[in-house]
C-alpha cells in the first residue's frame, strides 16, 4: 500500500492568520507549519479522506479569506499526482 497524502500550501508568512482563518472553515484537526519562505504549509484531517470537492473548496475558501495564492496537492496511492489548485 502506498501514500495517501492531501496537503495545502499558502503563500503567506502570517502562521496567526492562517490558523484563525483554518479554523473557522473546518472542525477537523489540522497541522500548520511556521513560514519557511514565504509559504505555510497545513495538512487538514477532512482532506485526507481524498475528497476533492472538499479540497478544492478549502483551497478556495482560504485563497479568498486570506487574499492570496493557496495549493493543494493530492497524492494518491504514492504514484499518483492528481490535483494541483492555484486560487487567488
Amino acid at each position: 500500500m502506498g501514500s495517501f497524502i492531501v496537503n495545502f500550501h499558502v503563500r503567506s508568512t502570517s502562521f496567526k492568520h492562517v490558523k484563525a482563518a483554518l479554523k473557522r472553515m473546518t472542525d477537523s484537526t489540522a497541522y500548520v507549519s511556521t513560514a519557511r519562505r514565504g509559504w505555510i504549509s497545513l495538512y487538514e484531517e477532512r482532506a485526507s479522506t481524498q475528497d476533492e470537492e472538499f479540497i478544492h473548496e478549502l483551497a478556495a475558501e482560504l485563497s479568498t479569506e486570506l487574499k492570496t495564492a493557496v495549493i493543494a496537492f493530492l497524492v494518491h496511492d504514492s504514484d499518483i499526482f492528481d490535483k494541483a489548485t492555484s486560487i487567488l
